[in-house]
């Protein structure tokens, strides 16, 4: 009991001290990028500050949408060194504030580093057309290559709720969510209409068909149960589905 009593009369600084292990330029960034650019880069720096080496196991960002350009994992630094860590974002066909993350798993302990990249919005009649003609030859590819860890493979088995969760929170409901991204609870659709945009895609935009047959994830029972939720679910305020913002 002495001992417990002289556990909690240790003053707080020490009773709260953690070891030094990384020490990074910054933990969160701000990236702009021009409206004719076509990637977003961010580049974070680390530097050991503990006295025995580190290793970083692993390095993941928060979608495939983003690519992690750093030294082979394991990636060992000793005591002072230093290192350097660059997210490449693909912006293309985008604008507003992407909000986007990158997860490191070391010896040390987990470390989450947060940036944000500002995209302009076009800046005339012909850069929105680009970007549009962009949308329509591209949209179906967020469900290919690394784009599908995040779009594709969490839809797999699901229905109802949970699809909703993986298929459309991930973009429309996320904290991520990027500004160019509409929430759907501002829109009043029928089920019928529910059931085409997800089917097929919506024109002029970079929402994708998530049908089989289109290239999506989605099977005629999934997006039936999907269409059965947002129908009985979303609180509406009477946005015609012809919008495009």
């Amino acid at each position: 009991m002495r001992l417990l009593l002289s556990l909690f009369m240790m003053p707080f600084a020490l009773w709260g001290a953690l070891p030094k292990t990384l020490s990074f330029d910054a933990m969160a960034k701000e990236v702009f990028v021009s409206p004719t650019e076509t990637n977003g880069l961010v580049s974070f720096n680390v530097t050991n500050v503990a006295t025995k080496p580190i290793t970083v196991f692993r390095l993941k960002p928060s979608c495939g949408c983003t690519l992690a350009e750093a030294p082979p994992r394991p990636w060992k630094l000793g005591p002072a060194e230093s290192g350097t860590m660059t997210f490449n974002t693909s912006t293309r066909g985008k604008f507003g504030r992407l909000n986007k993350s990158a997860t490191l798993y070391t010896s040390a302990g987990m470390r989450v580093l947060n940036f944000s990249i500002h995209i302009p919005r076009p800046l005339n009649s012909d850069s929105r057309k680009q970007n549009l003609e962009f949308a329509e030859q591209d949209r179906q590819s967020v469900f290919s290559g690394d784009c599908a860890s995040c779009h594709a493979h969490p839809t797999r088995y699901k229905t109802g709720r949970a699809l909703y969760a993986t298929a459309c929170a991930i973009c429309h409901d996320s904290p991520r969510r990027a500004e160019m991204v509409p929430p759907l609870r501002q829109f009043q659709l029928s089920k019928d209409q529910w059931r085409l945009v997800i089917t097929h895609g919506k024109t002029n935009s970079l929402m994708p068909g998530f049908a089989k047959e289109h290239g999506g994830p989605l099977s005629k029972a999934q997006i039936k149960s999907l269409v059965e939720f947002l129908g009985a679910s979303l609180k509406t305020s009477g946005v015609s589905m012809n919008s495009t913002e």
